[in-house]
């Protein structure tokens, strides 16, 4: 009995697995083409860590949603016991995907404004704009999610960003170090908050392993 259980959690990983890589990729080149068809280059690598990062959370964020509002097809990949589950679960995962969304479409805007001449699909003022509108709504959605969250999941978030923090100190503050001695460019400021982003995730996803909390539940 042990041995089927395994199994099935494994296949339910790797379908997890191959079918997120698969999403990611296909929206990721489909994104990459459309943009290079319209002549928008991205030369400037904080733009492309920007643009990567943005797509990740966003993607996530619509995967969670939409698995939220269509519980029978969202219990197949997210990590949840049954389609009840997530009927339980759905507050919380429709603000979280809308945090995930707002945070992916502020680092899309940033991304497409070139940080050399400020050049882009739209002005900068109209990027200004929707950054601050997306800030205002993660903070109000960040509040309301974390009224609502369990104990468990509050700790894994406490965890992630005390993770988040001190990898990030590591990380930027070792690049910060090196470009005073001079023996490398200051990073630019959407590097930095995009790399700061992507850290959080990573953080998220090593704690919850950790947990226990990225093993596919048991089908019924």
């Amino acid at each position: 009995m042990t041995g089927n259980v395994a199994q099935l959690n494994w296949k339910k990983l790797s379908v997890q697995t191959l079918s997120g890589a698969a999403v990611g990729g296909a929206s990721m080149g489909a994104v990459l083409f459309a943009l290079d068809r319209g002549g928008h280059d991205f030369a400037d690598p904080s733009q492309m860590i920007a643009l990567v990062t943005g797509m990740i959370y966003a993607l996530l964020g619509l995967m969670v949603g939409f698995g939220a509002f269509a519980p029978r097809t969202g219990a197949r990949y997210l990590n949840v016991e049954d389609a009840d589950d997530l009927r339980d679960q759905r507050l919380v995962l429709g603000l979280s995907s809308a945090a995930c969304v707002l945070i992916g479409l502020l680092f899309l805007v940033l991304a497409a404004i070139s940080a050399a001449d400020r050049t882009g699909p739209f002005s900068p003022e109209v990027a200004a704009v929707v950054v601050g509108i997306c800030l205002i709504g993660l903070t109000a959605l960040t509040r309301l999610t974390t009224r609502r969250v369990d104990e468990l999941s509050r700790q894994v978030s406490l965890e992630a960003s005390a993770l988040a923090l001190q990898g990030g100190f590591l990380v930027f503050g070792g690049w910060a170090c090196l470009a005073h001695l001079g023996f490398t460019n200051w990073i630019e400021p959407l590097a930095f908050v995009s790399g700061m982003a992507l850290l959080q995730l990573l953080a998220i996803f090593w704690v919850a392993a950790r947990r226990g909390l990225m093993v596919p539940a048991n089908d019924k």
